[in-house]
Order: C-alpha cells, then sequence, then structure tokens
C-alpha cells in the first residue's frame, strides 16, 4: 500500500495518511469508534459496494456524518404533524415513496448493492424535503407514517437510522464518543439555554429569547418550536 496506513481490512485503503497521526501506521475499527459513532462507520461503509476497496480519511468520515444527520433531520420534522387531510399531498408522497420502493429493490436485488440503495434514500428524502419546503406546511400524520415507513425499511436491511432523532443529536453532542463537533455547547447546557429562552417568551421578554436563540444559532444548534414544545438540531 506503500505509504498508505495499513489496516484490519485489506480492502480498506487510506487515501488520505495526511490527515492521520504521523505515528499511526495502522488503525482498527476501535480506533475509529474512538472518535466516530459506529452507526456514522458503517453508514460510511455501505456507502460503498462490499466487492470494492473503501477509501478512508477523517474528511470523508466528517461528510458521511453530516449525511446521516440530514437524514436524521428529516425523521425529526415527520414528527411534528398536522392532523388535517390533504389527499393531495398524501398522493404526492405515496408516488415518490412507491417509485423509490421500487428502486431500493432493485438496488439489492442487484449484488447487495447498498451504495446504490442508499443514493435512492437520499433522493427519496431529499423530494419529500422537497415537497414539505415548497407547500411551507405541516406534514399530515398519515404522509408521515408513510414516510416513516421507509426509514423503518432503511433500518431493518441496512441497520441504520435505528435512533429516535431527539436522541441522535443528543449523542453527536457527546465529545467523548464522538470526537470535535461543531458545537462548544453540551447537551445539558444546551436544554437550560432552552428552557431560559421558554421562559423569556413566556414572560413576553421577546428580546432576551430572540437573543439565546441567536447564541444557540452561533454555536450550531437550530431551535424549532412547536405545539408539542421546543426541540433542536444540530445545522450544517
Amino acid at each position: 500500500m506503500g505509504d498508505n496506513v495499513q489496516v484490519e481490512n485489506p480492502n480498506v485503503q487510506f487515501i488520505k495518511p495526511c490527515n492521520l497521526c504521523p505515528y499511526m501506521k495502522k488503525i482498527t475499527l476501535k480506533k475509529i469508534y474512538e472518535t466516530f459513532h459506529p452507526e456514522i462507520v458503517r453508514f460510511f461503509i455501505l456507502g460503498t459496494h462490499y466487492k470494492n476497496p473503501i477509501d478512508f480519511s477523517y474528511e470523508v468520515m466528517s461528510d458521511a456524518s453530516k449525511g446521516l444527520d440530514r437524514l436524521y433531520n428529516l425523521l425529526l420534522k415527520l414528527n411534528t404533524t398536522s392532523k388535517k387531510k390533504d389527499q393531495k399531498l398524501f398522493s404526492l408522497i405515496q408516488k415518490c415513496t412507491t417509485e423509490f420502493r421500487e428502486l431500493f429493490s432493485e438496488a439489492m436485488d442487484d449484488d447487495f448493492n447498498s451504495a446504490r440503495a442508499l443514493g435512492y434514500f437520499f433522493d427519496y428524502s431529499k423530494k419529500i424535503n422537497a415537497i414539505l419546503n415548497d407547500k411551507e406546511i405541516l406534514i399530515t400524520e398519515d404522509a408521515a407514517l408513510l414516510v416513516k415507513e421507509q426509514f423503518e425499511v432503511i433500518e431493518q436491511v441496512l441497520g441504520i437510522l435505528s435512533h429516535n432523532p431527539e436522541e441522535w443529536f443528543k449523542l453527536r453532542l457527546n465529545r467523548d464518543q464522538f470526537g470535535k463537533e461543531d458545537t462548544e455547547l453540551k447537551p445539558e447546557e444546551i436544554e437550560k439555554l432552552i428552557l431560559l429562552r421558554n421562559e423569556a417568551r413566556n414572560n413576553k421578554d421577546y428580546e432576551l429569547a430572540d437573543k439565546i436563540r441567536h447564541q444557540l444559532g452561533d454555536s450550531g444548534i437550530s431551535v424549532e418550536d412547536s405545539s408539542d414544545g421546543t426541540i433542536w438540531k444540530i445545522i450544517r
């Protein structure tokens, strides 16, 4: 492998050894898990067909974590629904879902082509996000359930997206498990700031509430208010 770093799996190639510490001439999954959650590693590996070598660097792992976050962001959005019926919206999402299921099955039947299957799921999630953003409405309960069922398929077949989205974003801030993150705030600090912001809003101190929101935003945290309470997530 020349100057590349040696690894346990001969099909794994490190294409950017300069991103690793100079003294690290060999790295194991155990070492990788010290920086990245196992689900991020699994997600990254699934992005390459199992017969092909895997090009690894901390940069591409970071990109993989952001991609997984985007999927969890959609899953989080599906938790806030409207009780109103919208047959046009449901039919549109149902059409996208049917197309995705056919493509996903085709990819998995093609020698377990997980990379292509994940690509189709990303396209599907982008379409769902585009529909919701274009209409600027809450997704209906029946449509949200339909999309969530596809997330369950991904979990059952590929073993990812197994966390509750709120729990996932709290885990993503645990530096002991995930290494350096995009925010300097710890989960308990975020929860405290959100509590202070909610108190300010209840007291009609909107200036303070906005100040706290901006503080969270500067730290890479997005705050969303709904009838079920306030939720937060990592923004990219």
